[in-house]
């Protein structure tokens, strides 16, 4: 039906849009615009503090790794169930 998927690349793609995001995410939270969207992030990613430089990398690393194992995950169960 469909050609196959690069597990590995789709993972780094996921993963390197997602660890911005939440990187992003921690610098308009230092702001004091969103409290309620990165409190949801710090109870998901333990040890994210946005007030520390620190905090803010392990957040960032965090979510990269989420979501590039969840991405290896997809990409090799869509070549592997077709």
């Amino acid at each position: 039906m469909g050609g196959q998927i690069d597990s590995l690349k789709l993972g780094i793609s996921l993963g390197i849009l997602w660890g911005l995001s939440v990187f992003v995410i921690t610098f308009i939270r230092f702001k004091k615009k969103l409290p309620l969207l990165f409190k949801g992030i710090q109870q998901f990613y333990f040890n994210c503090n946005p007030n520390t430089a620190t905090g803010k990398i392990i957040c960032t690393i965090a979510a990269f790794m989420d979501a590039f194992l969840g991405g290896v995950i997809v990409g090799y169960l869509y070549n592997h169930l077709q």
